[in-house]
């Protein structure tokens, strides 16, 4: 995973975001935000966001500050 410019902080400034990319083996290029804990300690499950048709991966800009809330959860990732 690539990241796109400069990562933003969230309100409570455990939270960070960006920008991502990846490219894929036929070079495809699939963007998407990419939210980590900045004070996670140990291992965390990854949380990967998934949204419909006619929607993007910021549907998740308010779920994944809750979900990163949760001791066991490091990452959560959004692709479009």
């Amino acid at each position: 995973m690539q990241y796109l410019g400069q990562p933003a902080r969230l309100e409570n400034d455990t939270t960070t975001v960006h920008n991502c990319y990846v490219t894929c083996v036929d070079g495809i290029r699939l963007t998407g935000q990419h939210w980590t804990k900045t004070n996670a300690k140990g291992p965390r499950l990854r949380v990967l966001g998934w949204h419909g048709f006619l929607d993007n991966c910021r549907s998740f800009s308010a779920l994944a500050p809750r979900l990163l809330a949760s001791e066991s959860i490091g990452e959560v990732v959004a692709m479009d």
